[in-house]
């Protein structure tokens, strides 16, 4: 969390906020991907850091937790990602000279809360007749370096046409850009040879 703290680009977008209302322990902890019960991932964090005597309840934890923004895992990884370039430099992994971007998209069901699906939009369960909650998820993937450089969820109605179009700009200038079925249209061929720098690009028809 201090590398977090004073990664220049990106810290002021970071901490607004995390340092009032969640202290690093329970951002630690998130970021360990606890798998178990929380008392029990509770007990055993503590215990590591060698504070069992802080260890707090499992309502403690939730009521810090909700504080946490939900745009702070979008810019962990992206700090993540831009440290991971940093360290590796030219040691990268490239084909003829550039980084092969892979775009794609997705759905993904969500909680069935009215706040949840009134943003994002739902969809009809032909079977039971219910309306259920539904995002669209995009995201952009460094397939020869195995790095996810960025994704995003959506509302359901928005097209992956238009997510793409909408986050062009987070396609580095030295990649090719590869789009599997249901991306290719005029629109975004122009706006990736109309980039500052233009993007190559690679998109499959049928």
């Amino acid at each position: 969390m201090d590398l977090f703290a004073n990664f220049s680009p990106i810290k002021n977008q970071i901490l607004v906020g995390i340092e009032n209302c969640l202290s690093k322990k329970i951002v630690a902890l998130i970021l360990n991907f606890p798998k178990r019960s929380i008392s029990i991932e509770l007990r055993e964090f503590f215990n590591f850091i060698e504070e069992p005597q802080n260890c707090c309840s499992k309502g403690a934890f939730s009521l810090q937790r909700v504080k946490l923004r939900a745009d702070f895992f979008q810019l962990w990884n992206q700090l993540q990602v831009e440290l991971y370039y940093l360290h590796y430099g030219n040691k990268i992994k490239r084909w003829k000279g550039f980084r092969l971007m892979a775009i794609d998209g997705s759905t993904n069901y969500l909680f069935n809360k009215p706040e949840v699906a009134n943003y994002f939009g739902t969809v009809k369960n032909n079977h039971e007749n219910v309306s259920i909650p539904i995002s669209r998820v995009l995201q952009i993937q460094d397939v020869l370096n195995e790095v996810i450089v960025w994704s995003g969820m959506f509302p359901y109605k928005i097209s992956e046409r238009e997510i793409v179009s909408a986050n062009i700009s987070r396609l580095p200038s030295d990649s090719i850009a590869l789009f599997d079925r249901g991306f290719p249209s005029y629109s975004l061929m122009y706006l990736l040879m109309n980039q500052e720098k233009s993007i190559q690009f690679v998109m499959r028809q049928v």
